[in-house]
């Protein structure tokens, strides 16, 4: 299994991708080309920075892209809807043959790798990658 699990980029007017946020999500990009084992199906959260996030991976990498709003933030809903509970059984539910990337907000990110034992934090434009057992390292 290969998991990756992004910090949408810097954003500006309009919640857009800034110049430096989309350069730094393809930096990202250009890493997972020569980690990732095949073409990815990329999950994003439908908020404009992390949808546009999304976009600038596909462009490089290639394969699916699924809005989903499990990943929206937290902060952006009126209930908390992704509990660590419910974290489990979505991570449980994506497929395990090809690898996998979503695209999400910080609260998500730490929910995520926190799921890990992973006190890794995110910034912006950032990356982390759980492979098969392996504990999550930064991108």
């Amino acid at each position: 299994m290969q998991l990756v699990i992004v910090r949408h980029g810097k954003y500006g007017m309009g919640d857009h991708l800034s110049e430096e946020g989309r350069d730094d999500i393809a930096a990202v990009g250009a890493k997972l080309k020569a980690m990732l084992n095949g073409i990815p199906e990329i999950h994003a959260s439908p908020v404009t920075r992390a949808k546009e996030s999304s976009q600038v991976l596909q462009s490089i990498l290639g394969g699916d892209l699924i809005e989903d709003a499990a990943l929206t933030a937290n902060y952006l809903r009126d209930i908390d809807f992704l509990s660590p509970e419910k974290a489990k059984a979505y991570l449980a539910a994506l497929p395990t043959d090809l690898p996998i990337i979503l695209v999400t907000h910080v609260d998500i990110c730490a929910l995520l790798l926190g799921l890990f034992g992973s006190s890794i934090a995110l910034d912006r434009g950032e990356a982390a990658i759980i492979q098969d057992e392996n504990p999550p390292e930064r991108v």
